[in-house]
């Protein structure tokens, strides 16, 4: 066991890795940046929902408390990868965006008959933008003095890697937490260029801001029969409010011309240290299974982000997430491998916390996707297929449509028994 969770740890760094420096919404340089939705495959293709989900043969990091319903000498591992395509469209033009990148990797695992643990690695937000504009710059009789260009680019992502606890504290209720280690560092630059005049002062202003600390999140699950066939699980999840570590430095530059080589540097300094603090969130969801056929999910979120702070930051608005989702399975038992497989459908709305020009974004969307088996075991592929759209409220603004493809390996092993003959 102890060689294979070694070589798990091995794989974290992977993850952060591999994921950055892929294309985020051009709405990443808010904030920290475009911060990834809980959950797997499975949870995605049911419009990202998992609050009151519990399923033996799955991870649920949207409430761990569901790790309780693993078999004893089960550990599960679950491997993802994540793909969209963006198009990008104003009311003169657009253009089109794709990315790839892992999503996470995970394992869970008992250590007793009550007690279940878990690690993990995931990207927690990410920022890559570049938006360009050109104008001119007018004197006071309506002349053109100049041309300008103005460019914003953003780079980096904040990571995390986390230990799952999770406990049965009776026959019927869970209690569970992660605690998060959050690392990473976001670069957002600034430039302003006067192409056709060359003896003006262009200048360059770039913000690097680091991240490095723990946070903590709890959550739990009451579960228990309605009639003979009907499961019911009710499920609560907790973000705490958290000041983070956090320090970003600025540095401005400026040159003439295309003088690149004379920069005449500015200012460098800390502008702000400790001025994060991610924001309370509290979610509740309910699950319906019957038999082992049906499961109907709904969850619902709320996130304080007023009382958030993101440096000096202030354009940012409480949000708000409804997700539902229904997973079939014809017939777990049958020699069909096609009444096997779990079929999967959902959708999702919620208004995103960042505010452009007064008006907050909406995202939302379609999901489903598949869980197919693996013969006489408890492994399966799991795919998601998403539709969504991120829109503003004023036709003025950007807006994103986005097709997200996810996939994962669930894989169910047993580590805790002993074998009788060598």
């Amino acid at each position: 066991m102890i060689k294979k969770l070694s070589s798990l740890f091995l794989l974290l760094n992977a993850v952060v890795l591999f994921s950055q420096n892929n294309y985020s919404s051009i709405y990443s340089r808010y904030g920290i940046g475009e911060i990834f939705p809980k959950g797997y495959a499975n949870n995605f293709a049911m419009g990202y929902s998992g609050i009151a989900y519990r399923d033996a043969n799955y991870l649920n990091d949207i409430n761990a408390a569901s790790y309780t319903e693993f078999d004893t000498m089960t550990v599960i591992f679950n491997f993802g990868l994540n793909g969209k395509y963006t198009s990008v469209n104003t009311t003169n033009a657009s253009e089109n965006h794709y990315y790839a990148n892992i999503s996470n990797i995970s394992l869970g695992f008992p250590i007793t008959k009550w007690y279940f643990a878990g690690i993990g690695a995931k990207p927690y937000s990410q920022t890559n933008y570049s938006i360009s504009n050109t104008s001119e710059l007018i004197d006071n009789l309506g002349n053109t003095i100049t041309e300008y260009t103005q460019s914003n680019t953003g780079l980096g992502s904040i990571n995390q890697l986390y230990i799952t606890q999770a406990f049965k504290l009776t026959k019927n209720l869970s209690l569970a937490g992660h605690i998060s280690y959050l690392y990473g560092s976001i670069i957002n630059t600034t430039s302003l260029n006067f192409p056709t005049d060359f003896g003006a002062q262009n200048m360059f202003e770039q913000n690097k801001t680091f991240v490095n600390d723990f946070y903590f999140d709890f959550a739990t699950q009451y579960y228990t029969k309605l009639a003979k066939n009907i499961k019911l699980t009710v499920g609560l999840i907790y973000d705490i409010k958290k000041n983070i570590a956090s320090q970003t430095t600025t540095s401005v530059q400026s040159y003439q011309g295309s003088n690149t080589s004379s920069i005449d540097t500015l200012e460098n300094a800390t502008t702000n240290k400790n001025n994060l603090t991610l924001p309370m969130s509290i979610g509740g969801g309910i699950g319906l299974k019957y038999k082992q056929s049906y499961n109907f999910l709904l969850d619902f979120t709320y996130t304080d982000w007023k009382n958030a702070k993101f440096f000096e930051q202030t354009d940012v608005k409480n949000s708000s997430n409804i997700s539902f989702g229904l997973e079939i399975t014809p017939n777990t038992n049958s020699l069909t491998y096609l009444n096997r497989v779990k079929y999967r459908i959902g959708g999702y709305y919620k208004n995103s916390y960042i505010i452009v020009k007064e008006n907050q974004l909406n995202d939302f969307g379609i999901t489903f996707g598949i869980g197919a088996p693996i013969r006489k075991t408890g492994t399966s592929f799991n795919f998601a297929f998403v539709f969504g759209q991120l829109q503003p409220t004023s036709k003025d603004l950007i807006n994103e449509k986005y097709v997200g493809v996810s996939l994962s390996l669930s894989f169910m092993d047993k580590w805790f028994y002993q074998r009788k003959f060598d």
